[in-house]
């Protein structure tokens, strides 16, 4: 994670896992015009527990109104689900039911015995409604069929045989 962030400064806040997720994320919002919500990535999945702990004592937290997570589902999709909601649920954030569904209630307060404001907040597992994989697997889903993954597969498979170069069969989608 970043050493230092700058103050919030945007009633939205996205944070994802790696540089790669923060890049789409972005990218999408522009693509859609919307500049109300602000992405940043906490450089792996271990460090979602450190950053929401911070979080209340960023610079500008007070102007923040929703805040999601977005994570891989890797292999499990369930427990990420879960573990997103313990750390909002640790640190006073409401605590959605299910992903992609908005939990609106009081976030934590600024300062000690004052009362906290009203936000809302999510949890996003990538790809939506599936157990397992990651961000890359929701962009090859929207490609679908596309006439040109076999070409893809077939330089894959020369990378592999004539460099030597090897990859676990999950991380297959990212390297596609």
């Amino acid at each position: 994670m970043p050493a230092q962030r700058d103050a919030i400064g945007r009633r939205g806040l996205i944070v994802c896992e790696g540089p790669d997720d923060e890049r789409f994320l972005r990218i999408m919002l522009t693509h859609l015009g919307i500049d109300m919500i602000w992405v940043e990535y906490v450089e792996g999945e271990s460090q979602f527990r450190r950053y929401v702990r911070g979080l209340r004592g960023r610079a500008g937290f007070g102007i923040l109104r929703s805040f999601a997570i977005v994570r891989d589902a890797d292999t499990d999709s369930s427990t990420k689900f879960s573990h997103a909601c313990s750390q909002l649920r640790d640190f006073g954030y409401p605590v959605p039911t299910l992903p992609l569904q908005l939990a609106s209630g009081r976030f934590p307060a600024l300062e000690s015995g004052a009362v906290g404001f009203t936000g809302a907040t999510g949890v996003m597992i990538l790809p939506p409604e599936k157990d397992v994989g990651a961000l890359e697997n929701l962009c090859l889903d929207a490609i679908g069929t596309d006439p040109s993954l076999p070409c893809v597969d077939e330089f894959l498979a020369c990378v592999k045989s004539n460099s030597g170069i090897r990859w676990p069969e999950s991380y297959r989608p990212k390297a596609q």
